[in-house]
């Protein structure tokens, strides 16, 4: 069923999804479902459309429990296993 380039959610620590025009709804709202499902700890949304990124956190079997929002181009700090600040002024660029 799993191919040897195939990764199990529960041994991924972060996911990104960057969002296009095409994707909105995908990765707002289906992607971060599937992803908390999976066990995968953080899903970051990169939304340069609405010029913000979300930090998804504390997947449960509905989604995740907690999410974090921040204006792209302000500081976002990321928790354990990271434990790190990310410019996202960079992700702007």
């Amino acid at each position: 069923m799993w191919a040897k380039d195939h990764v199990y959610g529960d041994q991924v620590l972060l996911v990104v999804a960057v969002v296009s025009a095409s994707s909105m709804t995908d990765d707002h709202e289906v992607k971060p479902r599937q992803y908390a499902a999976g066990g995968v700890p953080l899903c970051l949304v990169v939304d340069a459309f609405a010029r913000k990124v979300r930090l998804l956190s504390q997947p449960g079997a509905d989604g995740y429990e907690r999410e974090t929002d921040v204006a792209l181009g302000r500081p976002l700090d990321l928790p354990e296993p990271w434990k790190l600040t990310i410019d996202t002024a960079a992700l702007a660029e």
